[in-house]
């Protein structure tokens, strides 16, 4: 599967900026430094517009904070501040490549040490672990002028970020940043400026810490960055003719690596994002050679090559390494008919086919191989790939389970080549689980969660273990129900968790088959807390690919129906349609089989007693 292209391509690169002020990006040409409406000058208010110079004296060595005129604020403080942070609010990931201040500084010391730092947000709002960090000292820094700094790792954020600058505890110099006051337009109210006082506590700027009446604080901080796309929007296919809208563009996306090295010469891994999948391609071995679960930031140019849709990385500095031991994608389960209904949709994914038997071809004890593989009713290809070193293990005994990413090589037909590539033999080809589970979901009665599930088929099903678990990802065992062995017919199980710790808890089902062999489930959530009335939530994630959690409350003992509907008003899923109890309920919606697009979800329930009816309708957005 060796390439050989010459490729030809013009780059522009888009530096983006994020202004602290506005709350968004914006180019670079329409970056100034800060302005401000009016400034004071011999104690007269005049209606202008300057910027910031020495002629404004921003430092009051005899005052913590300063105020000049209505409109601005600089803080000093010669007492033991450790930082001053500038929240940000990112619409989209970006890659966060460095910052700007700017700055008004006198110093005791004129090369002490600063660092100027990206910060998660804690839940309080307050600046939470270091991201990032770029040393200096205040020496280096322009005293009435902006001072850009270079992160050595470009960063990728996709959500609240703090920007900010620190020093040690035992300088005692002053620090003044260019401030506005509220009525500017720069996030009113939002506190989104923090200090780091000499105790180590963190305090919002505002009018309840120390600025005055009046006073929600800006920064003057500027985030240099670039743009990062989802890569399901990367590879997005609008008039699905099965060609990348985005053909022969230049992209940035980030993801996590879930398979080996498909190539002997090159480098070519798959890497997904919760959005989507795709391959990377980079000619040679001299861009770095990746690992299971290596989080990577991927720049290059979107190509398709025998069908397969891919990012080709633009030079060996184009792969970042920014983390190791990412979560990977759960495979996601399909018969070979829904596989092969819009095979699409499932390229660079991970994908489980159930019980296959081999119906032609080789197992390759070297190089590569293909075998036909069917559930009985449709067949699918399997291709061996020999950089994955599973040629020469011995067959599986079949049937078998099967797992691998979803792949294309047709030279003849874009809709054509589709194939399924193992990328492991001892996780690839697991025994097979016969158990078929159609629903999982869990409501809160008072205190108590109960747990409701339904199968479809049954084989040789011992039972379910209940697992519960208050962080999403340390389980203990709270329960065990025996099973239907082998079993044709939809069962119904419950189990009622009356022991409940958290407010908050997570539940998943181990199901066991008499050989030892075992699956679980999806992760499902209760949490307990008084209801009011009845309620639908939005769905979460959304977008979503291909799972998603929709939550519900009822008042009261309610015949229930939930449905989902196409864009044309179509049911597509009917995911109950039964009496159940007042609580909380949480569903979990499997999309796969479906096609992109907007769907909607609709509940209607009936109170039992007919003394209430509530009906309600929400849009998701399935992004495969």
């Amino acid at each position: 599967m060796n390439k050989l292209f010459i490729i030809c391509c013009s780059l522009f690169l888009t530096t983006i900026l994020l202004n602290a002020q506005q709350r968004s990006f914006s180019f670079k040409e329409n970056l100034s430094s800060p302005k401000f409406k009016s400034i004071q000058t011999n104690g007269v208010l005049s209606a202008v517009t300057h910027t910031p110079d020495d002629s404004l004296n921003y430092l009051d060595p005899g005052a913590i904070y300063t105020v000049y005129g209505n409109d601005f604020v600089v803080g000093t403080n010669p007492f033991g501040d450790l930082g001053k942070y500038q929240r940000f609010d990112l619409a989209q990931p970006y890659l966060l490549k460095g910052f700007m201040f700017y700055t008004a500084v006198t110093l005791s010391t004129n090369d002490s040490p600063v660092s100027f730092v990206v910060k998660s947000v804690n839940n309080d709002g307050s600046p939470g672990t270091t991201l990032g960090t770029v040393s200096s000292t205040s020496n280096l820094l322009n005293p009435n002028g902006w001072t850009s700094f270079t992160l050595a790792n470009p960063l990728p954020v996709g959500k609240s970020i703090f920007i900010g600058m620190e020093w040690a505890a035992t300088d005692k110099d002053t620090f003044g940043l260019a401030c506005d006051k509220t009525g500017l337009g720069y996030g009113n109210g939002a506190h989104r400026a923090w200090e780091k006082w000499s105790d180590g506590t963190y305090h919002a700027m505002d009018a309840a810490n120390a600025w005055g009446s009046s006073f929600d604080v800006d920064l003057w901080i500027v985030g240099i960055g670039e743009k990062v796309l989802p890569i399901s929007e990367a590879r997005i296919d609008a008039n699905a003719d099965l060609i990348p809208d985005r053909l022969n563009d230049t992209l940035t996306i980030t993801g996590v690596v879930f398979t080996p090295n498909y190539q002997t010469a090159n480098r070519s891994y798959f890497i997904w994002d919760g959005t989507g999948g795709i391959c990377t391609f980079k000619t040679g071995l001299t861009s770095p050679a990746l690992n299971l679960g290596d989080s990577v930031i991927v720049k290059g140019y979107i190509y398709q090559y025998n069908g397969l849709t891919e990012i080709d990385v633009l030079t060996d500095a184009s792969v970042i390494v920014v983390g190791q031991n990412a979560v990977l994608p759960a495979p996601i389960n399909l018969v070979p008919g829904q596989f092969k209904v819009n095979t699409e949709q499932y390229e660079a994914l991970l994908v489980r086919l159930p019980s296959m038997s081999k119906v032609s071809g080789t197992w390759p004890a070297s190089g590569n191989g293909t075998v036909i593989l069917t559930n009985g009713n449709d067949t699918v290809t399997v291709f061996i790939d020999s950089d994955t070193g599973i040629p020469g293990n011995p067959e599986p005994v079949w049937p078998r389970d099967v797992i691998g990413v979803v792949s294309q090589y047709s030279s003849a037909s874009l809709s054509a080549g589709y194939q399924l590539e193992p990328r492991y033999y001892a996780t690839d080809f697991p025994a097979p689980v016969p158990v078929e589970m159609t629903s999982f979901s869990a409501n809160v009665n008072g205190k108590t969660v109960i747990i409701n599930w339904t199968t479809a088929t049954e084989k040789n099903n011992m039972g379910f273990e209940i697992q519960r678990s208050s962080d999403k990802s340390s389980f203990e065992k709270i329960g065990f129900v025996n099973g239907n062995g082998t079993s044709t017919e939809m069962r119904r199980y419950t189990f009622a968790d009356n022991n409940v710790i958290n407010a908050k808890s997570y539940y998943r089902l181990k199901q066991v088959d008499y050989d030892g062999s075992y699956k679980y489930s999806s992760v499902i959530e209760a949490e307990i807390g008084a209801l009011s009335t009845y309620s639908l939530d939005q769905n979460y994630p959304n977008p979503f690919n291909p799972t998603t959690q929709i939550k519900y409350s009822l008042l009261a003992n309610s015949n229930v129906k939930v449905t989902i509907f196409n864009a044309l008003g179509e049911a597509v899923r009917e995911l109950a349609n039964e009496v159940q109890q007042s609580g909380v309920h949480i569903m979990n919606f499997n999309a796969a089989g479906l096609s992109s697009g907007v769907y909607f979800y609709s509940i209607q329930a009936n109170a039992v007693d007919g003394s209430q009816s509530f009906r309600a309708t929400k849009k998701m957005i399935l992004m495969k």
